[in-house]
């Protein structure tokens, strides 16, 4: 008998969550303010998609569509190992997100429907990201939604300690612990936990249902979201894991709760083992655990399992997307005049502010450059146009830093006038970019109103020679500040599958 089955399989998800753990540590502190509105010239509105507490690379939200308010799409990806909730809020009430291809997409509409954000590694994963040799594995849902007038607000929560959610979280846990946690691989070879049941016909609602009347899986749930919630004190998380000891013993020892638990782990694995192979599993598993009563061990593995995770769930709030309609404000256009405005300045022999490799420093720029403190700075030829709405061009000024080695290079955006230019912009900022890594600007447009920039960006491990990511990234201004409207990030290296 395997107390702990497939011992290897279980050092390698504990191997998964510390690595989750570790990304959110280093990105959780960045805001991510991804805001992409729609610019059709039929509506007096345009949408914007903002995320609060996310780990760019373990927890996810991004635009798929947005140029069309009443269909406006977008993903929700999910690289942890945790279960999430969906709870949405609206204003006015009765917006509705759904699934954005509920024909062919069977992860978004079936789990989508229920509200649940699937984590890796319990179904065939739907999306898979290679970034400097380390290859990111999310489960996506694809939403949609859709939008009749200005000021309206979708606002959707994802909540880890969502009872449904941390059902399943325990489920997972329990199955490894009693032995039924095999992995299975999808149709590309990649590994993955057999909850593969949930997509089946009703699955999922039939595997809540069940959940729900077993009240001593109840009270496991219960438990281990308090021993979640205790993190970091370990003594107080291995009290509850001593509680969830309590409910599992009890399990274990209710014949009735027992039949159904077996008909759960069948359901859940897609009914393609036997039913009388997972009912002879627990009753020896359940003989094994009166006789030998390693409670003490599992303990200590559910704390484990928990510390693991713990870091991921409460270094902050829970995570929040927000999707809302903004109105257009038609600004009026003056005629500008050559000899007042900015394109009159020389910018070659100029004044500039600049905090390259950290430090805020003037620098007396004199035909294109300056040094200070050993920091060789140069600015390039400026791009006009306006972006602010006023009729007036505003200037956009390339430069660089380059001390031990080169800075990459960024933009200055001013506005007013010969007389009084005003710095509004110093653009990318590092929030703005996926892996949160600056690269370097090499290419300067402006059309619409709107600022576009692409260059080479650093994934995740690169090294300063060598930028993995070619991006674009599309500014326009809301009146106060340049807001991110539309971001695109690839692979200067193909993904393997």
């Amino acid at each position: 008998m395997q107390v702990f089955s497939r011992v290897a399989y279980i050092h390698h998800r504990k191997s998964v969550m510390a690595l989750s753990a570790v990304l959110v540590v280093l990105l959780i502190g960045a805001e991510i303010f991804a805001i992409i509105p729609a610019h059709a010239t039929s509506f007096p509105y345009y949408v914007t998609l903002s995320t609060q507490n996310f780990g760019t690379q373990v927890l996810a939200a991004s635009p798929d569509d947005v140029s069309n308010p009443s269909k406006v799409t977008f993903s929700l990806q999910n690289g942890t190992l945790l279960w999430y909730g969906i709870d949405t809020q609206s204003d006015p009430s009765g917006l509705k997100v759904e699934a954005a291809d509920p024909a062919d997409d069977l992860v978004s509409s079936t789990l989508g429907s229920f509200g649940l954000l699937p984590p890796t590694s319990v179904i065939p994963l739907s999306f898979n990201s290679k970034t400097s040799g380390v290859t990111y594995q999310f489960e996506t849902l694809h939403l949609a939604t859709s939008f009749s007038s200005a000021n309206q607000e979708i606002q959707i929560t994802l909540n880890p300690l969502d009872f449904n959610a941390a059902a399943l979280d325990a489920l997972n846990l329990l199955s490894s612990i009693l032995g039924q946690d095999v992995p299975k691989d999808d149709v590309f070879g990649r590994n993955f936990n057999a909850m593969i049941g949930l997509l089946g016909p009703n699955g999922v609602k039939d595997i809540l249902d069940t959940i729900a009347k077993l009240q001593n899986l109840v009270s496991f749930t219960n438990d281990f979201a308090q021993v979640l919630q205790a993190y970091p004190d370990k003594n107080a998380m291995l009290e509850h894991a001593k509680d969830c000891i309590v409910d599992l013993s009890r399990l274990l020892a209710n014949g009735e709760e027992m039949q159904d638990f077996s008909s759960l782990l069948w359901t859940l694995q897609g009914k393609d083992v036997s039913l009388n192979d997972i009912s002879d599993d627990l009753a020896d598993f359940s003989s094994f655990w009166r006789v030998v009563q390693f409670g003490v061990q599992v303990g200590s593995f559910i704390v484990d399992e928990a510390s693991a995770i713990g870091s991921i769930l409460f270094t902050k709030g829970n995570p929040t997307v927000t999707l809302q309609t903004i109105p257009v404000i038609q600004s009026p256009s003056p005629t500008p005049t050559l000899s007042s405005s900015l394109m009159s300045v020389d910018w070659a022999n100029f004044t500039y502010s600049s905090s390259c490799y950290g430090i805020r420093q003037t620098y007396h720029v004199h035909n294109g450059t300056a040094m200070v403190n050993n920091i060789f700075f140069q600015v390039e030829k400026p791009v006009f146009g306006d972006l602010t709405g006023d009729g007036q061009p505003e200037a956009v000024i390339p430069y660089s830093c380059t001390g031990a080695d080169f800075g990459g290079e960024s933009v200055f955006v001013y506005t007013g006038d010969a007389t009084n230019p005003m710095l509004i912009g110093d653009l990318p900022t590092s929030d703005q970019l996926a892996n949160n890594n600056l690269g370097s600007v090499e290419k300067v447009t402006i059309n619409n109103s709107e600022l576009i920039l692409s260059g080479k960006a650093y994934g995740l491990g690169d090294a300063q020679c060598c930028p993995s990511l070619q991006y674009t990234v599309t500014y326009r201004w809301n009146g106060s500040a340049f807001v991110v409207v539309n971001l695109s990030e690839v692979s200067l290296t193909p993904t393997p599958q």
